[in-house]
């Protein structure tokens, strides 16, 4: 069986499907409680918290999308994905040492 999609409605059956998959994930997370504390698994004050800036980086992000020709992304992309992947062991240096310390002081 062949599946004829039209192209020029792909982008909004795409955004159609991202959005159902955020409205029953928040749907779940806001029945789920603290597994500890009698209160909801999601923290409505950081979601605040978050909201401006990832506004922000997606409308930077369409607006560069369309500047950028589609191999200066790709290569940003894969210089993002490897800062990630080689940072975290050094910004977690200190908090293991630090750890580690206090274990030894009381102890």
């Amino acid at each position: 069986m062949q599946i004829n999609f039209i192209p020029e409605r792909i982008p909004w059956n795409l955004l159609g499907m991202i959005m159902a998959a955020s409205m029953s994930s928040v749907w779940y997370n806001l029945r789920v409680q603290h597994p500890h504390r009698d209160v909801p698994i999601l923290d409505y004050e950081l979601a605040l918290l978050f909201q401006p800036m990832l506004m922000l980086g997606v409308t930077i992000g369409v607006a560069l999308s369309v500047v950028f020709p589609q191999w200066l992304i790709t290569v940003l992309i894969i210089i993002l994905f490897i800062g990630m992947f080689v940072s975290p062991p050094m910004a977690l240096d200190k908090p293991t040492r630090t750890q580690n310390l206090h274990m030894l002081l009381h102890a």
